[in-house]
C-alpha cells in the first residue's frame, strides 16, 4: 500500500471515529443539561482533539515522504501562480543552475530562451485557456546562460491560476531527432537528385509502402498506387519477371548481400519505364527467414535513351568511316586506273575503246558523286543543318526529274520505268530537295536490285485526309522478311550488292526515312523474295505559306540586335541555344520540340524578347494540330536567325 493510500485509509478511520463519537454522544444526551452531559461533551472534544493530532502527524509524515520523493527523482517539479514560481524541487534547481530561493517568485518566462519567450507565452496562454496539459518542448536558459531543451508537462488549476508542472531535460533526444531529421533531409535530397523513390516491403503480408515519388515516376496519383507486392508484379514486364524473381530469391535466401535489378514497368499512359530497383533485407526471424526488406526505385528511362543515342552515334561514326575507307575510295581508284590507261596508251586504243573508257569513267564518277552527295546530305541531317522549305510541287514533274537523273543506269540494264498517277495534276506541299533525294535513292535502289529487262513503276495517289502516298515498285530480287526490319536502322549497317554486283552503303534509306518524317510522313516497304519490292512513303499535303509568310519570328532584325547587345544572351545563343536547336531540328520529336519551346520561353521572359513568346506559341499551336509543315517553317526561320548570329560571330561580333 502506498503512502498516499495509507493516508487516505487513516483519514477514513479518523472520520469514522468522529462520526461514531458524535453518534454516541447524541444517543446519551438528554433534553436538559446536567453535569454528566457536560462531561460527555468534554470527552468528545478531547477525542476530536486527539484525532486531529493523529491526522496532523500523519499528514506531516506523508508530506515528508512526498518531499523526499520529489527531491530524489530526476525530473524538475515546480508550482506557479500567475506566472510566478512558488515552489520548486532540488532537481529543478540543479537543472537551471539556481538555488531554491533564487527561483522562488521568479517569472517563469525568464527561464525560456529570450528570442523564444513571446512565442512561449502565446503557446501557454492557449494551453491554459484550453486546459491542455499535454507535453511541450521549449528551449530553456540556465543561470550561466547555457541552454537546454526541456519537455514540460502541466496540470492546470484554472480557477486558482496555478500550474503544477514537471520538466525533463530532453536535449539528447532533441539532438538525436535533429540528427535523424538531417539524415532524412540528406536522404530526400539524394533521392530527389537521382529521381529515386523509397519502398518498404513486409514480406510476410505482402504489403509494400511506396512513396509519392514512385507514383510520380509512373504517372499515377498516390492514392491510385496499390500497396501490395502483387500489384507491382502485374505491371512489371513479363519478359523481365524471371530475372527479377531469381535475383530476389537469391537475396532473400541470404546468397547475395543486396538485391539489384533493372527491368521494365508499365506506366499509367502505357509506356514502358526502365527501373533500377535496389534493396536489402533489414529484418530476419530466429531461423534466418526474411521478414522485411527496404530499397529504392530509380527511373533509368532517360539514361537508357541516352545509351541508345550513344549507340546510334557510334553506329553513325562506324558507317561514316566505312564509307570513306571503302565505298568512296574504291570508285576513285578505278577511275584513276582507267585515266592512267588512256594517258599512257592513248595511241594504242581506238576511238571506240577510248569512248567506252570515258563512258565508264563518267558512270563511275557519277556514282561517286551520288554517293558523296548522299554522304554530305546524311552528315547534314545528323547535325540538323538542313533547312525545311516547303513549296507546292507537281508530283508528275518530281517523277520525271527522278527518271531523268537515273536514265543512263536504267538504260544500261534495259529497265523500263513507268509512271502511274491517279491525277496528272496531283500536287503536294513539301521540301523539293528532300523529296527529290527520297525519289532518287529509291529509284536508284530499284534499278540496282532489278534484273536486266525488268520493270519499275513510280506511282502516287491521295491517301486519306491531307496525305499523299508515293511509291517506287520493281519486279527485282526482293528482300527477305528477316532483313526488312534492318533497312531503316542505322545501328545494323545493312547493305547488299545489286544484280550486276553494284555496291551500296545502306545510307540512302536512312536519309529517306529522316526526310519523309521531316515532311510529316513515314516510309515502309512491302517485298517478296524473287518477286520484287515496293517502297511507300507519305507526305503531308497541307498548303502552307512558302516563305514564312506567317512571320514566325516578328521583327527579325530587331531580335538579332537585341541578342547582339546582350553579351550574356549572345554567348548563350552561340554555346547552347543554336546547338540545342539543331539537335531538336534533327530529332524533330515532340519531346525535343517541347523542351526547345520551354527554353525559348524562359529566354523570352528573362531577357524581355516578346518575339520569342509569339514564336513559341505558334510552334505549340502547330503541335496541338499536328501541323508539322508549320513547325518546319518556323524552324527554317530560326535556322536563318542562327546563321545570322554565327555570321556575326565569325566577323568578331560586329
Amino acid at each position: 500500500m502506498s503512502d498516499y493510500q495509507k493516508l487516505q485509509a487513516n483519514n477514513k478511520e479518523a472520520k469514522e471515529a468522529i462520526r461514531n463519537t458524535l453518534l454516541t454522544a447524541n444517543q446519551h444526551t438528554p433534553k436538559r443539561t446536567n453535569l454528566p452531559e457536560s462531561r460527555s461533551i468534554q470527552e468528545i472534544e478531547e477525542e476530536i482533539k486527539n484525532v486531529k493530532q493523529i491526522l496532523h502527524r500523519q499528514l506531516q509524515e506523508s508530506e515528508a515522504k512526498y518531499r523526499e520523493l520529489a527531491e530524489n527523482i530526476s525530473e524538475g517539479i515546480y508550482l506557479t501562480e500567475n506566472g510566478y514560481i512558488k515552489m520548486v524541487n532540488t532537481p529543478a534547481c540543479r537543472l537551471f543552475g539556481y538555488e531554491e530561493d533564487e527561483l522562488i517568485d521568479k517569472k517563469v518566462w525568464d527561464l525560456v530562451k529570450p528570442e523564444k519567450r513571446e512565442a512561449a507565452k502565446s503557446l501557454f496562454s492557449i494551453k491554459i485557456a484550453g486546459q491542455d496539459g499535454s507535453p511541450v518542448d521549449l528551449e530553456c536558459v540556465r543561470k550561466d546562460g547555457s541552454t537546454f531543451w526541456g519537455e514540460i508537462s502541466m496540470r492546470i488549476i484554472k480557477d486558482e491560476k496555478r500550474v503544477f508542472g514537471v520538466i525533463s531535460d530532453v536535449t539528447l533526444r532533441k539532438k538525436a531527432e535533429n540528427k535523424m531529421r538531417y539524415s532524412e533531409q540528406r536522404l530526400q535530397m539524394a533521392l530527389k537528385a537521382t529521381h529515386a523513390s523509397l519502398w518498404d516491403w513486409d514480406i510476410k503480408s505482402g504489403q509494400v509502402i511506396f512513396d509519392q515519388r514512385w507514383a510520380e515516376i509512373l504517372g499515377y496519383n498516390f492514392e491510385e498506387i496499390e500497396p501490395h507486392i502483387d500489384a507491382w508484379r502485374k505491371i512489371a514486364h513479363p519478359e523481365d519477371q524471371k530475372d527479377i524473381e531469381e535475383k530476389m530469391s537469391r537475396h532473400l535466401a541470404g546468397q547475395s548481400s543486396f538485391f539489384q535489378s533493372t527491368y521494365r514497368i508499365s506506366a499509367k499512359n502505357g509506356d514502358w519505364k526502365h527501373i533500377l530497383s535496389s534493396g536489402m533485407v533489414v529484418e530476419r526471424d530466429a531461423d534466418g527467414k526474411a521478414l522485411r526488406m527496404v530499397g529504392t526505385h530509380q527511373d533509368m528511362t532517360g539514361q537508357k535513351e541516352v545509351e541508345q543515342k550513344l549507340r546510334e552515334i557510334n553506329a553513325t561514326k562506324d558507317k561514316l568511316f566505312s564509307i570513306i575507307a571503302h565505298d568512296l575510295k574504291s570508285p576513285y581508284n578505278a577511275q584513276l586506273g582507267f585515266l592512267e590507261l588512256l594517258i599512257e596508251g592513248e595511241e594504242s586504243f581506238s576511238a571506240d575503246q577510248r569512248k567506252k573508257f570515258i563512258h565508264t569513267v563518267y558512270q563511275s564518277t557519277k556514282q561517286s558523286f551520288a554517293l558523296l552527295d548522299n554522304l554530305l546530305m546524311w552528315s547534314r541531317t545528323q547535325t540538323g543543318q538542313i533547312p525545311f522549305n516547303p513549296v507546292e510541287l507537281l508530283v508528275a514533274q518530281l517523277f520525271e526529274d527522278a527518271i531523268d537523273q537515273q536514265k543512263f543506269a536504267a538504260e544500261a540494264k534495259n529497265i523500263n520505268i513507268d509512271i502511274d498517277l491517279c491525277n496528272d495534276n496531283l500536287e503536294v506541299t513539301a521540301d523539293c530537295e528532300m523529296v527529290n533525294t527520297i525519289l532518287r535513292n529509291l529509284l536508284s535502289n530499284a534499278i540496282k536490285f532489278t534484273h536486266e529487262n525488268g520493270k519499275i513503276i513510280l506511282g502516287g495517289k491521295v491517301a486519306g485526309h491531307n496525305k499523299i502516298l508515293l511509291y517506287v515498285s520493281d519486279n527485282g530480287i526482293g528482300i527477305p522478311a528477316t532483313d526488312k526490319e534492318l533497312l531503316f536502322d542505322a545501328g545494323n549497317n545493312y547493305t547488299t550488292v545489286g544484280t550486276n554486283k553494284e555496291k551500296g552503303t545502306g545510307i540512302g534509306l536512312l536519309i529517306c526515312k529522316e526526310f519523309a518524317e521531316r515532311n510529316g510522313g513515314k516510309i515502309w516497304v512491302e517485298s517478296r523474295p524473287g518477286k520484287g519490292s515496293t517502297f511507300y512513303f507519305t507526305l503531308d499535303s497541307f498548303r502552307q505559306t512558302k516563305k514564312c509568310e506567317a512571320n514566325c519570328i516578328q521583327n527579325f532584325k530587331l531580335v538579332i540586335q537585341k541578342i547582339k547587345k546582350d553579351k550574356e544572351l549572345y554567348q548563350y545563343f552561340l554555346d547552347t541555344i543554336i546547338p540545342f536547336f539543331r539537335h531538336t531540328y534533327q530529332k524533330f520529336s515532340p519531346k525535343e520540340i517541347t523542351s526547345f519551346i520551354d527554353e525559348m520561353r524562359r529566354i523570352s521572359d528573362k531577357h524581355n524578347i516578346p518575339e520569342f513568346a509569339s514564336f513559341t506559341n505558334m510552334i505549340a499551336e502547330s503541335m496541338q494540330t499536328d501541323n508539322k509543315n508549320q513547325i518546319n517553317i518556323c524552324f527554317a526561320e530560326f535556322e536563318k536567325l542562327s546563321d545570322e548570329i554565327e555570321i556575326i560571330a565569325s566577323k568578331g561580333g560586329n
